[in-house]
């Protein structure tokens, strides 16, 4: 299974490891495919959008997806959202 590393929209876990667990290719996007990920830590999930250009597919692929050169991670959601402190207390 494929991994990807992010910051977890449910649990607030930084930089956790996120699984592959399915995919599917997107019919309008050429050599696209929407990917679902969980958790390493609570176990919620997340989408990736993954541009290929091997013959290797995301979820099939055995290590972190963005260490390998054929894939490029578009988009991931849902996205972590701030709280007021964490708003608040960012330099600026």
């Amino acid at each position: 299974m494929g991994l990807i590393t992010r910051d977890c929209p449910h649990c607030n876990t930084k930089n956790v490891a996120f699984s592959s667990f399915g995919e599917v290719t997107n019919p309008h996007v050429k050599n696209t495919n929407t990917v679902a990920f969980y958790c390493g830590s609570c176990y919620g999930g997340i989408f990736a959008e993954i541009y290929w250009s091997t013959n290797k597919r995301p979820n099939g692929y055995k290590g972190y997806i963005e260490s390998f050169q054929y894939f490029d991670v578009k988009k991931t959601y849902p996205m972590p959202e701030f709280t007021e402190h964490q708003k608040t207390s960012q330099p600026i």
